[in-house]
């Protein structure tokens, strides 16, 4: 479940609960904010999550629909029902209503048979929303401004929350940690893991935590991001930045453009102090293999060091050393029950004798080759 950086205490709102029909229940002493991220958690899904003040999942909705569906639910963070939301049209006069949700002792799940609250389009901008049985009424004005009609409240209640977490940090997602088998080393740990006598496993998520961005996220196998690429320009672009989990760089890689066929993209490592003058390693690809490869060339060396094979394939490549031998070896990540993620989830398994640092760098290199990132 992913974690936001919390709100200062000033801002702090108690823990989320379900719905009651006590509206005084409701009450609250000062405003409450909350984070609203209009991406579901679930991939290739549509929905939102909602992040309360302490920075955790409060609220969620997974739409594995298509986008304005018919129906949907808000759950809580253990996947609970709370409400059931439906779209109700008669021409082009829509409404929504909704529902509340609950447990029928002995009975399983079930539902209000009345609406709970319903709501209908009011001039250019506006919504009007009637609550079933009270009288009471809201009204939604504009894109982002929610209040009561009979409310003291000088200014609407999402403004005050907009203020209120205008600070927050990009969301620092987790994801669910490997099986104690596949347990690897820590995020933080060096490039370099010789002592390591298993494989070590990360999660290559090809997507950026920074909206509207290109790049990819790594995680290690205790389910914490470990390394990221934040591209802002367009995919496939000349300059990316491979950076640890604090945003600390520690590959630049840049493409190299001679013609259309002599194209090559070349790594140099970054210091404290800047970086260095001449390029680690060089990667070019080889055209004339079948499925598509790419030669890599440590700096010093004349012959090839590396190998890539596959490398057109996205999701499934190996990286074989001059020996031949597999070092590391990447694949569409399956989850314990063995269903197969998306083609943008990947599991990348490096070997023990390989350096993780320079393995992470092809896997970006590949990336930037098949614009995936």
């Amino acid at each position: 479940m992913a974690k936001i950086q919390p709100l200062p205490e000033v801002a702090s709102s108690p823990s989320p609960c379900s719905p009651s029909g006590n509206d005084s229940s409701r009450i609250l002493q000062k405003p409450a904010a909350y984070t609203v991220w209009m991406k579901s958690l679930v991939f290739n899904g549509n929905g939102c999550t909602v992040y309360g003040a302490d920075g955790s999942v409060a609220f969620r909705v997974d739409n594995y629909g298509c986008r304005g569906g018919r129906e949907v639910f808000l759950m809580d963070r253990a996947g609970k029902t709370l409400i059931k939301i439906q779209r109700k049209s008669f021409g082009v006069f829509r409404r929504w209503e909704a529902r509340r949700c609950f447990d029928a002792a002995g009975e399983g799940f079930g539902e209000e048979t009345r609406p709970w609250f319903r709501v209908e389009k009011a001039g250019k901008n506006g919504a009007a929303v009637t609550i079933h049985g009270s009288g009471r009424t809201y009204t939604i004005d504009g894109p982002s401004k929610w209040y009561p009609q009979s409310s003291s409240i000088k200014r609407p209640i999402a403004e005050v929350a907009g203020r209120a977490v205008s600070s927050l940090a990009p969301p620092m997602a987790k994801v669910k940690p490997l099986p104690p088998e596949a347990a690897a080393a820590s995020p933080s740990s060096s490039s370099s893991q010789e002592g390591e006598q298993k494989p070590v496993v990360y999660t290559v998520w090809m997507k950026s935590l920074v909206f509207s961005g290109n790049g990819c996220t790594v995680y290690g196998a205790d389910g914490c991001l470990a390394y990221r690429v934040d591209n802002y320009g367009c995919r496939g672009g000349r300059e990316v930045f491979f950076m640890d989990r604090s945003g600390n760089n520690l590959i630049r890689i840049q493409r190299k453009s001679f013609c259309m066929f002599r194209r090559r993209w070349e790594a140099c490592r970054c210091l404290e102090d800047g970086e260095e003058t001449r390029p680690w390693f060089r990667v070019q690809k080889i055209y004339w293999k079948k499925g598509g490869a790419a030669a890599v060339k440590m700096h010093g060396h004349r012959r090839r060091t590396y190998t890539v094979d596959g490398c057109s394939r996205k999701s499934d490549y190996k990286i074989s050393g001059a020996d031949g031998g597999v070092v590391a070896a990447i694949a569409r990540k399956q989850t314990a029950s063995g269903v197969v993620l998306g083609e943008d989830v990947l599991t990348l398994t490096v070997g023990p004798e390989a350096d993780h640092l320079l393995v992470l760098g092809l896997v970006v290199v590949c990336g930037l080759m098949n614009r995936c990132l």
